[in-house]
């Protein structure tokens, strides 16, 4: 890999991560797991993001296609965290009859059928407290922090298909 130099700016903006990275150290120890709901559809869809086998290397690869693998991997993860809730919905679960099934694939990070590294402890939501059409899972800060990051990425239209698969104006 080339090693660039850094402009004033970029060397400010390396330290301000190192930074936040020390900052992120200390509020890790204080938040253990955060419960969400997430809607069946994007639950499933997470799910086979976790059941899907990424076969090939990744190769070498820009700053951005490394952002969109650690995207990749963190979705895999909030799958993984699905398929262990279980759920009454067969779209959603990988047991037609529902339950806790922990069956899973490999997460983009090349992770296995374990957490990956995950704190996620996972529940579900069938005493009928919250909404029916949901997947409540509890997951490691992280988790939360990365779905929340990818969400902020696309709303500053930073996550854009690539050039190749961009539609025209019409």
């Amino acid at each position: 890999m080339v090693m660039m130099d850094e402009t004033p700016a970029q060397s400010r903006y390396r330290a301000d991560a190192q930074l936040l990275a020390r900052i992120g150290e200390h509020l890790a120890g204080q938040v253990e797991s955060v419960t969400v709901r997430l809607p069946n559809d994007l639950a499933a869809a997470a799910a086979l993001a976790w059941d899907r086998d990424e076969t090939d290397p990744p190769g070498p690869e820009s700053g951005e296609q490394a952002y969109l693998r650690s995207f990749a991997a963190a979705l895999a993860l909030l799958g993984l965290a699905v398929r262990q809730a279980g759920t009454d919905d067969p779209a959603v679960s990988n047991n037609p009859a529902g339950g806790n099934d922990t069956a899973g694939g490999n997460n983009p990070a090349g992770g296995s059928d374990t957490a990956g590294g995950s704190d996620a402890v996972v529940g579900n939501d069938r005493a009928g407290a919250g909404d029916a059409e949901t997947v409540e899972i509890t997951v490691a800060p992280a988790q939360l922090a990365a779905a929340l990051f990818a969400h902020e990425s696309a709303a500053d239209g930073l996550l854009r298909a690539h050039p190749a698969n961009r539609i025209a104006p019409g």
